[in-house]
């Protein structure tokens, strides 16, 4: 693989572009683009369907082994750190659980054909395997929406968060495709909570920077906790509408 400087997504960071200007986001040597024919568009092979129950939808960005192998090039520092998190969020939400993974399309249009061209080895075969989930997450039995762009926000997660309208995201990376999916989601009229510490960005600066862009979306977008989030669940609420409702 061609090492490429900073991991994959990010907010204008140093030394690779960022999500305006094709960094090197996620998405590679995938064997084609997504098949919207499973289930709803956009959501991958052996989902389990709608999350059960009432209430937010965990949305779990893009952990995948691209970005959680030291040796990749878009290897996003910090990652391991965030596995325990993200594993104990995916406990408390139980059903109301989705996972995204970025993928690439088998010819890129637009833009994306000069993002490959700074990223050739997202295209390689050989790079197919890096796209997985990584343990414990491999294999979960949770709707999975796959995406060939930064953002994984579309009619898969609003149908999937049905009547509560609210999404809770964590994942990597918090500077590009988490930012990417939370203004989208929000724009379209949902609530989006971001959980500051269940999520990693390019660096230490550029995950800050991202989360105060979102903080200065209420009361569309709140940032937030693990911890909060985890007794949010434990005690059934507060209604789960309006971000600091309770």
């Amino acid at each position: 693989m061609t090492t490429a400087g900073a991991p994959d997504e990010r907010l204008g960071s140093a030394g690779a572009p960022g999500p305006t200007a094709g960094a090197p986001g996620e998405g590679l040597g995938s064997a084609g683009a997504p098949d919207p024919t499973m289930g709803a568009p956009g959501v991958g092979p052996g989902s389990a369907g709608a999350p059960g129950g009432p209430g937010p939808l965990l949305v779990v960005v893009d952990m995948q082994r691209v970005f959680g192998e030291p040796s990749s090039p878009w290897y996003t520092p910090g990652f391991d750190s965030v596995v325990e998190p993200v594993r104990r969020l995916v406990a408390a939400f139980e059903h109301r659980v989705a996972f995204t993974r970025f993928l690439v399309p088998e010819v890129p249009e637009g833009s994306w054909t000069g993002y490959y061209e700074l990223w050739p080895f997202a295209r390689e075969t050989a790079a197919a395997p890096l796209l997985e989930l990584v343990p414990p997450f491999a294999g979960a039995p949770y709707p999975l929406v796959e995406k060939p762009t930064f953002s994984k926000w579309g009619p898969e997660l609003r149908a999937l968060a049905g009547e509560s309208r609210t999404l809770v995201l964590c994942g990597v990376a918090t500077d590009c495709c988490v930012i990417a999916t939370a203004i989208p989601a929000a724009d379209a009229g949902m609530y989006v909570r971001v959980v500051a510490d269940a999520c990693r960005g390019v660096d230490a600066a550029a995950h800050e920077r991202a989360l105060a862009v979102m903080a200065g979306f209420p009361p569309q977008i709140e940032v937030t906790t693990v911890e909060r989030e985890v007794q949010r669940e434990l005690s059934h609420g507060p209604p789960h509408g309006p971000p600091g409702s309770g």
